[in-house]
């Protein structure tokens, strides 16, 4: 499979390879919290992007409206500590984050270490949100796996659906290293949900695959900075 970097235009850190290991921790993270974890990054996200351009026309000491955005990427960090549960496709970005955060507060004005800090969490918080997305998709499959298991067949075809819109937000918000294999992993949850509706067994190895495949575009959070 293809390294996994980020394209996007206007940060150059790219965070490196894919993840070794991750389909087997692929589960850690329900997918109801994936999302929520999506969102809570998102913000932050949104949040370290408005921090970059007021840092632009920061004089002498933060300004207070400055200190509360930071206070604000904090707070979310920690909302999103407990939902990530250890993950490593989530838990060190976070980390590298509150870091971060932590020495533009020290810095306390604006530097050339505190600029490039921040293009460091807006990379970070990207790449967690796309990983996020991935981590949905893949939760939503196990759940898949199990609900057929168990000849819940709507259960389980509700929940290869749910995989397909997580993986189209993940797409939609800029992870375009994964469009071409998103068509394909479409394409194999629609056939699977067929065979569903024609009460056709499908081999749990078969829904194994695919997660393997989507885990294989988490971006590797893990680098050193």
């Amino acid at each position: 499979m293809k390294r996994t970097q980020l394209l996007f235009p206007v940060l150059a850190l790219t965070l490196g390879a894919v993840l070794v290991g991750t389909a087997a921790r692929a589960a850690d993270i329900p997918s109801n919290n994936a999302k929520l974890l999506s969102g809570i990054l998102s913000s932050a996200y949104f949040t370290s992007t408005q921090l970059e351009r007021q840092l632009a026309t920061e004089k002498g000491d933060f300004s207070p409206s400055f200190k509360l955005g930071l206070a604000q990427v904090e707070t979310e960090m920690g909302k999103a500590d407990r939902l990530a549960n250890g993950h490593d496709a989530i838990a060190p970005g976070i980390r590298h984050v509150r870091d971060s955060v932590a020495a533009i507060v020290k810095d306390g004005k604006p530097t050339k270490q505190s600029r490039v800090l921040l293009d460091e969490i807006n990379l970070e918080l990207y790449a967690m949100v796309v990983n996020a997305n991935i981590l949905e998709a893949s939760a939503h499959l196990q759940s898949a796996k199990a609900a057929l298991g168990k000849g819940r067949g709507d259960e389980g075809k509700l929940h290869l659906q749910e995989a397909g819109k997580a993986l189209e937000n993940a797409n939609n918000r800029g992870a375009y290293h994964i469009q071409n294999d998103i068509e394909e992993i479409q394409a194999a949850l629609i056939e699977m949900g067929n065979a569903i509706d024609a009460h056709v067994a499908i081999a749990p190895e078969r829904i194994d695959e695919r997660i393997d495949e989507i885990n294989s575009h988490l971006f590797d959070v893990a680098a050193e900075h």
